[in-house]
């Protein structure tokens, strides 16, 4: 599977190549955080969404977008993860 150009550097360093993607990432709770804030701190560029607002506003100020609802966050993702659970609030 071949990225473009736009999204790939090869590190000087090391000779790998570092790839950067639109990720959408739906649930903000306690592993949703932490990981759509290690996302931003790779470089990619995140959108995020989360049924109660307020949960995406750490993830927010590090960066992120935020997404009306999780087929607003998909709209132009090239990887959506989710990280839901089914319990109440």
């Amino acid at each position: 599977m071949g990225f473009p150009a736009k999204y790939c550097s090869l590190s000087k360093e090391n000779d790998t190549w570092e790839v950067l993607v639109k990720v959408a990432f739906v649930g903000m709770g306690t592993m949703g955080v932490p990981m759509a804030l290690n996302l931003l701190k790779a470089g990619h560029e995140v959108t995020v969404h989360n049924r109660s607002r307020d949960r995406e506003l750490p993830v927010a100020e590090a960066g992120a977008q935020r997404a009306a609802s999780p087929q607003a966050a998909a709209v132009g993702a090239e990887v959506v993860i989710t990280c839901v659970s089914d319990t109440p609030d």
